[in-house]
């Protein structure tokens, strides 16, 4: 069962298309950029993280290396946080360093949300467009596994990763 504080500011939508996306058993995740919002689903341990200081969250600048071993979480997730940072690519790179079997990320698709007189605002600094995670992912050795939005608007893109090992071992499976 997913379920969440409700504290946050995120678009309608975007937190059941997420819960629907996570896949079910025990993983070990972080939570990028939590802020204070905070989520729980049944069988998750959740490591929040966050560049505010939250008595509970681990603290980064997520612009910068970020402070795990490799592999140390099953998953990341990344809710409305790409579009903030400095470099996607640094980013990506970074969860998929730190990440061993998938990551869920959003992010805005609507190029108001960018343009002069609003992303200071909200804070973006970068659109991030489906074919950007598709070309750093690839080359990172990981692959769009799933490509969603929160409602027929297409406001906010979910996207979640998953190594490219996977998809290959998936495709021998599915050829035996």
């Amino acid at each position: 069962m997913f379920t969440h504080n409700g504290h946050g500011n995120h678009v309608a939508g975007i937190l059941d298309a997420v819960a629907q996306v996570l896949p079910h058993g025990k993983h070990s995740v972080a939570d990028l950029g939590c802020g204070a919002f905070r989520w729980q689903m049944d069988g998750y341990t959740i490591t929040h993280v966050d560049r505010d200081a939250y008595p509970d969250a681990v603290y980064a600048d997520l612009n910068d290396p970020f402070p795990f071993p490799d592999g140390t979480f099953d998953g990341v997730v990344a809710i409305e946080l790409i579009e903030h940072l400095e470099n996607p690519y640094h980013f990506l790179r970074e969860v998929t360093r730190i990440a061993t079997a998938w990551a869920i990320i959003t992010t805005p698709t609507d190029e108001r949300w960018f343009s002069v007189g609003n992303y200071h605002i909200r804070g973006h600094r970068i659109m991030v467009p489906l074919w950007l995670f598709q070309c750093y992912s690839h080359e990172l050795g990981w692959h769009v596994s799933h490509v969603g939005y929160n409602h027929p608007s297409h406001e906010i893109l979910i996207v979640k990763l998953e190594p490219l090992a996977r998809r290959v071992a998936d495709t021998h499976l599915q050829q035996e």
